[in-house]
């Protein structure tokens, strides 16, 4: 009996000097991960909202000198105004537009909602080819 009541003794000795030591430490470990891992994870959507952005430009791009050209297979007399229609309908903005004698060079601006990185800019070039050669 004296000996298992010197353990309870211990114990209650060993977890009263712990319990002062270590007050608090595992919960203000733990509100650091919480915030690490939201942290994380705000940084991941936004990378990801940019990136989606990014391709979104390139494609709109794409497809505004795609129109332009086949503006220009059409012989069209403003390939631009083709572009400007696809652009617009993407909800992107037209920076400029060039139509030289075969080709139209389109550059896109694709807006985002971020301080840092207030757009993302994406050009393209397409071009008529003679079947010919």
């Amino acid at each position: 009996m004296s000996l298992h009541c010197c353990f309870n003794c211990l114990v209650s000795f060993a977890r009263k000097k712990s319990s002062k030591a270590d007050c608090g430490s595992g919960t203000a470990l733990g509100i650091m991960l919480v915030i690490a891992v939201c942290s994380m994870l705000a940084v991941a959507a936004i990378l990801g909202h940019v990136l989606s952005a990014r391709h979104q430009a390139y494609a709109v791009a794409t497809a505004a000198a795609l129109s332009g050209a086949s503006a220009l297979q059409r012989m069209e007399n403003n390939p631009c105004e083709f572009s400007t229609r696809t652009v617009t309908s993407s909800r992107a903005i037209l920076k400029s537009c060039k139509s030289a004698k075969d080709e139209v060079t389109v550059s896109v601006t694709v807006p985002l909602n971020i301080p840092l990185a207030p757009s993302v800019e994406a050009s393209a070039r397409a071009a008529l080819e003679d079947c010919d050669k």
